[in-house]
């Protein structure tokens, strides 16, 4: 996850803006707590999104306390308080957290400093994993690892074969976050969950082969769009046709999204549809910096 799935705040209201924030530190509050102290450095607003998509299907409701921040002891913060949504997501933060550290493990082209901090931060997520999937007597998580594995060699697959058309590895993008999120729901509310985190995972592929083309360019790095085009320069005179691309996922997650009751955090998601995801993509096509945006709120 990268951070793209956000919403305009200054088109929020303040009550609004205030709950987005706690629920993006009572997520990682979860993560600390109930999962590992080391994954909230893993933390991205794309999990926010998806937090407030369950607690809107299985009927949560957020509520915000006043607590010290772990990392910022000398300052008091409101957090949403620990539910069923976030301690899932929390989870689902964990399965992605781990087999991203080990693709970027599997990538030769780093220092040797960073190596080493990866390769820490990997075993400390992998320990915990493990621990959470010993502790599943159902082996729900055991059986979801294994569908993300699956999904992840058949886009890796695609990507050491040269695949030149992004839609193929962009779908199997977003069937790795489909899977990494199918646990915890009834299966009607599961199915809408399912399609989409399948949205979301097959946008932000498109959004981050975009955002890289320079440096994906320069590096030799896997881009489908510079296989296609050639060069960045000759990707990004393809803007239009990427916008409706892109157009085409934000406008089916955003009538998916018109069927769940989603309460008091409804203006937030409206919100992320309508109005983030757009903005997002358009600094994107147009090679804006930081439209790829993790730290914190």
């Amino acid at each position: 996850m990268f951070g793209y799935i956000r919403p305009v705040q200054s088109e929020l209201k303040v009550k609004d803006a205030e709950l987005y924030k706690a629920l993006y530190c009572g997520l990682c509050r979860v993560m600390k707590k109930e999962v590992s102290s080391v994954l909230p450095l893993s933390i991205s607003y794309d999990y926010v999104l998806l937090a407030a998509v369950r607690a809107g299907l299985s009927g949560e409701t957020f509520w915000a306390e006043h607590q010290i921040c772990p990392y910022k002891p000398y300052r008091r913060k409101k957090m949403a308080r620990p539910v069923k949504a976030l301690s899932d997501t929390a989870i689902t933060a964990l399965i992605l957290t781990k087999y991203n550290l080990d693709d970027k493990l599997a990538d030769g082209d780093i220092s040797r400093f960073k190596k080493l901090f990866l390769c820490i931060y990997r075993n400390w997520i992998a320990r915990a994993l493990k621990r959470k999937i010993k502790k599943d007597n159902s082996g729900t998580l055991a059986g979801v690892c294994g569908k993300v594995e699956e999904k992840l060699s058949v886009l890796h697959e695609m990507e050491r074969a040269g695949e030149t058309s992004a839609d193929r590895p962009a779908v199997c993008s977003g069937e790795v976050l489909e899977a990494a999120v199918a646990f915890g729901l009834e299966p009607e509310a599961e199915e809408k969950l399912r399609l989409i985190a399948r949205d979301i995972g097959s946008f932000i592929y498109w959004l981050d082969a975009v955002d890289d083309l320079e440096k994906d360019e320069k590096s030799g790095a896997y881009n489908p769009l510079l296989l296609q085009y050639h060069t960045a320069k000759e990707a990004r005179k393809e803007a239009k046709l990427l916008d409706m691309i892109m157009a085409q996922y934000t406008a089916r997650m955003a009538k998916l999204a018109q069927t769940i009751q989603f309460g008091q955090t409804s203006k937030i998601v409206e919100n992320i549809f309508h109005l983030g995801l757009g903005v997002t993509s358009r600094r994107v096509l147009a090679g804006e910096k930081g439209a790829k945006h993790e730290r914190s709120v």
